[in-house]
């Protein structure tokens, strides 16, 4: 638990700490279903490191034990937790698979937790597979399970892929107002990762449609609050989505000073080229090119 509140406030390297001491403990205490918890936490955490092969061997690791003990609450998690992965490595056809077996578990097991995170994350994979209603359908389902079960985070994150969802149909009022809801969600219940993420969406949106000192508010309060948390991969996306700005905004030099740091960024963490900031970061150069 230590490890968790360490990583979400951007202690990475003390996190890290805390949860090789606790795997350590609960392996010479036989402890499976802890094992799983802290494996998927290890996971995590080096995914929002950008150690992505890192991050897939713990939730790998974590699915086989949580099968080998019959822990099928884990288990679903664990596909979650892998599906996840993999669309940020741009495998997305493999993601919906894994988290359409996630949802049939958890719905197996009535754990409406679990359904809702991995529907919350199914709907933005049917987006990028280009199934928009779908998409829409799965987001509608796990916002409902959200609300009802009182769980704020997961609320505030399906809002905001509601927004991506509504800005690609190019219902700009839609996608502004569901952004500006996840964010109020996102900040009620402290959670300066997520708004650091919705903020980056927000203020892209802003200034894709021309207003451009609002999106700089936004993108540089965003980058505050990725860089408090440590969180590298969404802070590449964020840099790449500044550099388009800056560049819609005639502010070449800017733009390029951005794009500079978002490759520096990527040279370290090297992302897949369909992951979100692979997919923007070559947007941007093509863009500034």
């Amino acid at each position: 638990h230590l490890g968790d509140v360490q990583a979400n406030s951007g202690q990475t390297d003390e996190a890290a700490t805390c949860f090789d001491a606790a795997l350590v403990t609960a392996r010479t205490l036989g402890a499976p279903d802890l094992e799983c918890t802290i494996l998927n936490s290890l996971g995590s955490l080096h995914e929002s490191l950008g150690q992505l092969d890192s991050a897939l061997r713990h939730y790998e690791d974590a699915l086989v034990i949580a099968r080998a003990s019959g822990n099928r609450r884990w288990e679903a998690g664990s596909l979650g937790n892998l599906a996840q992965l993999l669309a940020t490595k741009g495998n997305h056809s493999a993601a919906e698979h894994l988290y359409f077996d996630a949802i049939v578990i958890a719905r197996t097991l009535h754990d409406r937790r679990w359904e809702g995170n991995a529907r919350c994350n199914l709907g933005i994979t049917c987006l990028v597979l280009g199934k928009l209603a779908e998409a829409r359908q799965q987001l509608d389902l796990a916002l409902t399970i959200a609300r009802e079960l009182g769980l704020r985070r997961l609320e505030s994150v399906t809002l905001c892929n509601l927004g991506i969802v509504a800005d690609a149909n190019g219902d700009t009022d839609d996608a502004r107002h569901a952004f500006e809801r996840a964010i109020a969600v996102a900040k009620a219940v402290g959670d300066r990762r997520s708004e650091g993420q919705f903020l980056t969406y927000l203020g892209s949106l802003d200034g894709r449609h021309g207003d451009y000192p609002r999106a700089r508010d936004r993108l540089s309060t965003a980058e505050s609050l990725l860089e408090s948390v440590s969180d590298r991969l969404s802070l590449g996306f964020l840099l790449s989505c500044r550099a388009e700005v800056e560049h819609w905004a005639g502010a070449g030099t800017t733009a390029r000073e951005f794009l500079s740091r978002a490759e520096r960024l990527a040279l370290e963490l090297c992302p897949e080229s369909g992951s979100e900031f692979g997919v923007t970061l070559a947007r941007a150069r093509q863009a500034l090119s």
